[in-house]
């Protein structure tokens, strides 16, 4: 697999950075992997094939290919790309392989000037917590405050839903303005580039890092906002702790967030927070111009919480009309307490909060999922 620099070019939306992929096998066409962003942001943009790189990780595990290009690389991104073929090898090892990067290598000076701290920003609940986690009155460290969201076309939104992007990119823009930060819209096809190789829910950490080192001149910095907490990246996700920090380079540094909170932890983190109220997205469906479907499994388990915090009624992002009677015992079924035992599952939380704030449903709670030994264990979080 052959990678080489196409440069930057004005397009319709903006600039686009643009890499040539060759593949090694016969009658296989190019590809061209591309990052577009608005003209205001067209400095942020690289200048190194780094954004090549990472993208080309799994396409090339997947098939045994080695990476080559003749532009030198980070010599601390090669390092950490090493650790990550590993970290993936070693849990796919029917599928993936680690695979040479045949580069010249380079070291880059820590950056300095006008690069900043940014974040990756989605409106679901893992961005709002990382972005409450890091509001002045948090956050000590001036350095560490986001200065701008990245908001991306390309990852759950693909095409035929670019009119629902740009809604919901003018959306975030007023958010992140209250907040005195910028919104930096990227548009890129990197997925036609990985889904064939493996599936999304474990390249999407290397695209989320594509995407930053495509940014590497506007950023010192980039939050990523965790999915998991640490005690639960046992089978892997794609971003994680572990790998995202390994996919940083001598000028860009990719920090993963928010691995200390649960998922119920983090929307009561965030639940009083008007902005989150408004604009909070957690569904992934084609919505059609509403932000949340409220029946898909993401959406039921969103408002579960939100109603057991008593909060659901100040959410104007989800539809009304949510009701117990749609949670199945399904959509909440626990983890295997065997393999986690010190792990607190969704619905053992659930139960222990659901126990101090609405007692009244506790019948309706035990229908759905019975109570264990383990639960005793938990309900004293919220008797604090």
């Amino acid at each position: 697999m052959i990678l080489t620099p196409a440069g930057t070019r004005e397009s319709p939306g903006g600039v686009t950075l643009a890499f040539e992929v060759r593949r090694e096998q016969p009658d296989t066409e190019p590809f061209e992997l591309q990052f577009e962003v608005p003209a205001p942001h067209a400095d942020f943009l690289s200048t190194g094939i780094e954004p090549a790189l990472i993208a080309a990780l799994f396409p090339a595990m997947a098939t045994g290919e080695t990476i080559r290009t003749a532009h030198p690389v980070s010599s601390r991104l090669a390092y950490g790309l090493k650790q990550i073929m590993d970290y993936f090898q070693l849990w796919f090892p029917d599928k993936l392989q680690t695979v040479p990067i045949e580069a010249p290598r380079h070291q880059d000076s820590p950056a300095t000037g006008s690069r900043t701290t940014g974040m990756f920003f989605s409106g679901g609940v893992d961005s709002f917590y990382t972005l409450a986690r890091h509001q002045a009155d948090v956050e000590s460290d001036p350095c560490l405050r986001p200065r701008y969201g990245v908001f991306v076309f390309g990852f759950d939104l693909t095409e035929g839903r670019l009119n629902e992007y740009i809604q919901l990119a003018d959306r975030y823009e007023k958010v992140l303005q209250a907040q005195g930060m910028s919104l930096v819209r990227v548009r890129t096809n990197l997925r036609a580039m990985l889904d064939p190789a493996h599936p999304w829910l474990y390249t999407h950490g290397m695209g989320l890092a594509s995407v930053a080192h495509a940014l590497d001149r506007g950023f010192r910095t980039l939050l990523i906002p965790s999915t998991n907490r640490f005690s639960l990246y046992m089978p892997p996700n794609g971003s994680n702790p572990i790998t995202d920090p390994w996919a940083s380079s001598e000028s860009l540094e990719l920090l993963h967030h928010g691995c200390e909170a649960s998922r119920i932890n983090k929307v009561r983190g965030i639940a009083a927070w008007p902005p989150v109220r408004e604009h909070l997205r957690v569904c992934w469906q084609e919505t059609h111009g509403v932000l949340n479907c409220g029946a898909c499994p993401k959406c039921l388990k969103t408002q579960l919480i939100l109603w057991t915090l008593g909060a659901l009624d100040h959410f104007p992002a989800f539809p009304p009309g949510f009701s117990l009677d749609q949670i199945t015992p399904a959509l909440i079924r626990p983890l295997n307490p065997g393999a986690y035992p010190h792990e607190q599952t969704f619905a053992e939380e659930w139960q222990a909060l659901v126990t101090t704030l609405r007692p009244e449903a506790m019948a309706r709670v035990n229908q759905l999922v019975p109570r264990t030994g383990r639960l005793s264990r938990w309900v004293k979080q919220f008797k604090r």
